[in-house]
């Protein structure tokens, strides 16, 4: 369990005298602003995937979580009183009251989102309710039915013929799980590959689907941790085994 990317994003969101030196940076080209935000951005990422995992594996880190989501809560209700982004600012004229609004813009947004984020968690299901089937419930956790048929195959055939998933598995099986179409299958999928694969399987096929960890662990027949899958991605050496496959599958949608 990695706790450190949960408060990595907390001091930085929060980060004494963290407007302006951030602000003098970029006034003074040391940083660039497209940069920063996609730092700000990953590191909530990566807050999320480590607050789920916590959440899951540490009773303790559930009880403490209370305490983030109202700090989180109280800087949204700071920003909605504020006057941060009641003016438009010239670059040319003003340029550092527009880094400045442009700052809050990010940081008010990423919040937001983390907040938004543990709101979900909190207010959830147990976590491990929702990864075991209740009895006498008529449907599991599918994904959303985002591809036909005729996509969910050539989906399957590749994991197939890449050795990502067990060579014996029913397409049906598959089909339901990641569509809610047909028959409750009776046995989870089998994943063959790594943990690693598979947070990046998920990442690229079904990147907006709600709850998709929850989903991942209950569909899949092994239980692994998930760090960010950004993380992942940008530290893998070798070429990103699901990227061009999924560029097509998407074009066809």
């Amino acid at each position: 369990m990695n706790i450190d990317n949960f408060f990595a994003f907390i001091d930085y969101v929060y980060a004494f005298n963290g407007q302006k030196r951030t602000v003098d940076a970029l006034c003074n080209g040391t940083i660039r602003f497209g940069r920063w935000a996609e730092v700000m951005s990953k590191k909530r990422r990566n807050f999320e995937s480590s607050a789920f995992i916590c959440y899951v594996e540490n009773p303790n880190f559930q009880k403490q979580l209370p305490i983030y989501y109202n700090k989180l809560k109280k800087s949204i209700e700071g920003y909605d009183k504020s006057h941060w982004f009641d003016n438009e600012y010239d670059i040319k004229t003003n340029k550092r009251k527009f880094l400045e609004q442009k700052y809050h813009e990010v940081r008010r947004k990423e919040i937001i989102n983390a907040f938004n984020f543990l709101h979900q968690l909190i207010n959830s299901e147990s976590i491990d309710d929702s990864l075991k089937e209740k009895e006498g419930e008529s449907k599991c956790m599918a994904f959303s039915p985002k591809y036909d048929d005729e996509k969910l195959l050539e989906i399957y055939q590749f994991l197939i013929d890449k050795d990502f998933i067990d060579e014996e598995t029913d397409f049906n099986d598959f089909r339901f799980y990641f569509s809610g179409r047909g028959e409750k299958p009776t046995k989870r999928l089998k994943w063959v590959g790594t943990g690693t694969d598979l947070a990046i399987f998920i990442h690229h096929f079904y990147y907006t689907e709600e709850k998709k960890w929850e989903k991942t662990k209950f569909v899949f027949d092994k239980e692994y941790n998930y760090p960010s899958v950004i993380e992942r991605l940008g530290s893998r050496k070798k070429e990103d085994p699901f990227e061009a496959f999924a560029d097509k599958i998407r074009k066809k949608i």
